[in-house]
């Protein structure tokens, strides 16, 4: 591949560094690290190939030009993965304060004996098996699943504490909680325990976190 020259203001010709145009172009690519983690490693390429490019030129006697080019490259760079880190973090904060809140509406349904608004809050594998694909579970069946049953015994009042245990960016979306729920206003009264699944659904232009799973780690004595 043959370099690209132009003339200085003396009229010297000069060789434009490819180093430069190179941190230009993938500094612009490195926008794409905002929309998906996959591309995360652009913004960390792009400010290499920009340094090398800047210590490139300001090697004593160079000949090369493409100064404002790899200093635009290295802002793009530095910029869109500086914008990728604080939208992951923010992403990350609001998954993890409506994946708790879901939990929560769940268990209080469940706990207030409103078993119908509980199963429309939850997904295929947090229902029980039916004889056929696609028929609607009974809330009967929904009822004696042990986490439900367990949450049944334990009285509205009690407190409920969230801890979230980490998920998947996906697609889809997962966040997986663990859940201590206080049965009772009696501190003697044993705490239940539970693990519960949840996954972010789009509907239309609105997300909705759907139970996918729950598990009873200490039953109720």
């Amino acid at each position: 591949m043959m370099a690209e020259f132009t003339k200085d203001a003396e009229g010297q010709y000069r060789s434009v560094s490819m180093l430069s145009v190179a941190a230009v172009a993938v500094g612009l690519f490195s926008g794409l690290s905002v929309v998906s983690f996959a591309f995360w490693f652009l913004p960390i390429v792009g400010t290499g190939i920009s340094l090398f490019a800047l210590a490139e030129l300001n090697r004593p006697f160079s000949n090369k030009i493409g100064r404002v080019a790899a200093i635009l490259g290295l802002a793009l760079s530095i910029g869109f993965g500086a914008q990728a880190v604080s939208h992951s973090v923010v992403s990350l904060h609001y998954a993890r304060k409506r994946a708790e809140a879901s939990a929560r509406a769940w268990i209080g349904a469940v706990r207030e004996n409103r078993l119908s608004d509980a199963k429309s809050m939850s997904g295929q594998a947090a229902l029980p098996m039916t004889n056929a694909p696609g028929e609607d579970a009974p809330v009967e069946k929904f009822a004696v699943m042990p986490a439900v049953a367990a949450l049944m015994q334990c009285a509205p009042q009690g407190e409920i504490v969230v801890y979230d245990e980490g998920g998947s960016d996906g697609p889809p979306v997962t966040r997986m909680v663990r859940v201590e729920i206080a049965c009772g206003t009696d501190s003697a009264i044993p705490k239940t325990e539970l693990r519960i699944g949840l996954e972010r659904r789009t509907e239309g232009a609105f997300d909705r976190w759907m139970i996918i799973g729950h598990e009873l780690l200490t039953p109720v004595r």
